[in-house]
């Protein structure tokens, strides 16, 4: 899935989330170091992992430096992890480190 097909209008402000008393639950995260300029990880399935979420109705944000520098979440509402968790996201399961090369896979 192209990271073009993820709607940058829908995402929610997960800044302005915490600020409210509420922390974002995340469920990716990587060096924003490898991020480009919107703040997305340099990898198509993990943008599209965000698209396919957000069809799905979850409403999503890109975290930048939100719980440590230089490290940058996926992130939904805490009312919506129940989604991801009940399985209505089957591609979710499918994302580990190993599949972005971010860690060489052992040998």
């Amino acid at each position: 899935m192209n990271p073009d097909s993820m709607r940058f209008d829908m995402l929610f402000d997960a800044d302005a989330y915490y600020r409210s008393g509420c922390c974002p639950w995340t469920f990716f995260a990587y060096p924003t170091s490898l991020a480009d300029d919107r703040g997305l990880p340099l990898h198509d399935e993990a943008c599209g992992l965000l698209a396919q979420l957000q069809q799905h109705g979850v409403e999503v944000a890109v975290w930048v430096n939100g719980i440590a520098n230089n490290t940058t979440y996926f992130a939904c509402r805490l009312e919506d992890r129940y989604r991801l968790d009940g399985g209505q996201c089957t591609r979710f399961e499918q994302i580990d480190l190993v599949t972005f090369n971010l860690f060489p896979a052992p040998v």
